[in-house]
């Protein structure tokens, strides 16, 4: 199936994750992501949490998913300080909300070299850092 992103683009998936990424029918309930996307909306976050990103990924690995629904103001995966590697997961900044919405309904579960990404939206804490739409995974 051919999905136009926020900014009009055409992105190819699978025709499985288009259905998959379809808003329920009349009568159906709405899905938890669906939901949590349509309630993104009133919070309007252009940031993405990404997770489940494999050890071998790197920002520009993910810098060209992401860019498939939009464009990116930047890619971030998080270090461990300890061992040098990263945690698994990251951030995706797109320039407005719609699009990182856009990316949450067309990239989550995308396969990225062996692993399905997780994409949800970023929240904010009370102190205004950055953290992921709960529970995650790492890369391995």
């Amino acid at each position: 199936a051919v999905i136009l992103s926020a900014t009009g683009r055409r992105s190819s998936f699978a025709s499985s994750t288009a259905r998959a990424c379809a808003p329920p029918g009349p009568g159906a309930t709405a899905s938890r992501s669906h939901r949590r996307v349509a309630a993104m909306s009133g919070n309007a976050s252009r940031t993405v949490f990404v997770g489940n990103i494999p050890y071998n990924a790197t920002e520009e690995t993910l810098r060209e998913i992401f860019e498939e629904v939009g464009e990116v103001v930047s890619v971030r995966i998080l270090f461990d300080r300890d061992t040098g590697k990263h945690k698994g997961f990251g951030f995706c900044e797109y320039r407005d909300a719609d699009t990182a919405m856009s990316a949450i309904r067309n990239l989550n579960g995308r396969d990225v070299l062996g692993r399905n990404l997780r994409v949800d939206s970023a929240e904010h804490d009370k102190r205004g850092q950055l953290g992921g739409g709960g529970g995650g995974g790492g890369g391995g």
